[in-house]
This record gives C-alpha cells, structure tokens and sequence, in this order.
C-alpha cells in the first residue's frame, strides 16, 4: 500500500494540528483521520499555508502530545476539530470551535 493513498481519506472526520518541533526547528502536520492510516500534510506555516502531502500516519496520532523519540522530537497539538471533503477539487473544510477555513490539498 502507497503511504499516500487518497483511499484513506474519509468524506468527514476528525483532525489535528500538531507544532512539531524538531532540533532547535519546527514545522505544522495536518493530521485527517483515515482508514486504515491517516493522510497527513505539512506546512512551514500555522496557518497552513503551502501543504505538502507526506507519510501518512498511524492514528494514535490524532491524540498524541509529547516527545516522540530525540530523533524525531516532540509534538504539541495547537488544533483540533471536525472536516468534511468536497471531492470536486479536494477542498477541506475544517472547523474547530467557532473557526471554518477551506483548505486546497
């Protein structure tokens, strides 16, 4: 199985934003809950700005905070929410709490 299927992509579901610091430098992943391994993104950006679809993650992560290993660093979570895919040009839309945005993947 490609560890970028789009088949894990479910029409709704949870997701996460998590700060992934690593060395003295961090980066954003945008984590979709998938099945049977979420599709995950990454942004240099908080507002993730620029996603960039990379290995796709167990869903342990969709709940995780804390140090990963010294090799890979810590994650804290800065985001949380439900989305709902609008296939037609893979648009997401997520919301957390009284906030909406779309994203194009």
């Amino acid at each position: 199985m490609s560890d970028h299927s789009e088949s894990n992509l479910l029409k709704h579901g949870c997701y996460v934003v998590l700060k992934h610091s690593i060395h003295n430098d961090y980066h954003f992943d945008l984590i979709l809950e998938g099945d049977p391994l979420c599709p995950t993104y990454q942004s240099s950006a908080s507002d993730l700005t620029d996603l960039t679809r990379i290995k796709d993650h167990r869903e342990k992560y969709l709940n995780f905070e804390g140090l990963i290993s010294p090799e890979k660093g810590s994650v804290v979570v800065v985001e949380k929410g439900k989305y709902e895919l609008i296939e037609v040009q893979k648009i997401l839309l997520v919301s957390s709490n009284d906030i909406s945005r779309s994203l194009r993947l």
